[in-house]
């Protein structure tokens, strides 16, 4: 996670000269700590409504082990095209923009998936050591205002926490859309220019 390398840099003496975050949620623990750990009981939980589907209800809760619960799971997620297609939308809505998805096979979606639920699980256990020294350059898309919020307690200036540059698109496009792309790749130039100079001037 960036913003534990750039604490762990603070704590070692190192000066940063520039830290930019793009459009992504800051940690917040103290919501998001309520999420389930993974046991069997809530990887069955989760897996329920794909074994009613397929008629295998019965055959999920025999299952005594975790890790056979998964390669059962490939098995049956894998072999209905219309369960593949409800793993696909459900990367679309846990906002994971994989080019290609549509291609990508019923393993690898499971894959995805669960890589993506790792992720989030790891994200809400995180607790910062401290807050940052360092200014925060936050690229935010102007139709995700509320992730912006969530950054502002993990620094340590309380009147100028956040450096703000806007960019216009959501979450997904301002990386998708060659236009929007364009357009931030030259704010970010300009932005980052702008930061290296000062950093020299103060050398």
């Amino acid at each position: 996670m960036g913003l534990e390398m750039a604490l762990q840099l603070e704590k070692m003496g190192e000066t940063l000269s520039f830290l930019a975050f793009f459009d992504c949620s800051g940690p917040d623990y103290k919501i998001n700590n309520s999420l389930p750990q993974f046991t069997l009981e809530t990887e069955k939980d989760f897996l329920r409504k794909f074994f009613t589907a397929t008629g295998n209800q019965a055959e999920l809760e025999k299952i005594t082990d975790i890790e056979q619960l998964w390669f059962r799971a490939v098995e049956v997620l894998t072999g209905d095209s219309a369960l593949v297609e409800e793993l696909r939308q459900l990367l679309i809505e846990n906002a994971l923009a994989l080019p290609g998805y549509d291609k990508l096979t019923g393993e690898e979606l499971i894959q995805y998936l669960n890589l993506n639920r790792i992720h989030t699980y790891a994200s809400a256990q995180y607790i910062p050591i401290g807050k940052l020294h360092t200014p925060l350059h936050y690229f935010r898309a102007d139709q995700n205002p509320g992730r912006v919020e969530s950054w502002k307690d993990h620094c340590h200036n309380p009147n100028n926490p956040v450096i703000y540059h806007e960019i216009n698109g959501d979450h997904h496009s301002i990386f998708r859309n060659k236009e929007q792309i364009a357009g931030f790749a030259g704010l970010f130039k300009e932005v980052i220019s702008r930061a290296w100079d000062n950093a020299a001037k103060h050398k």
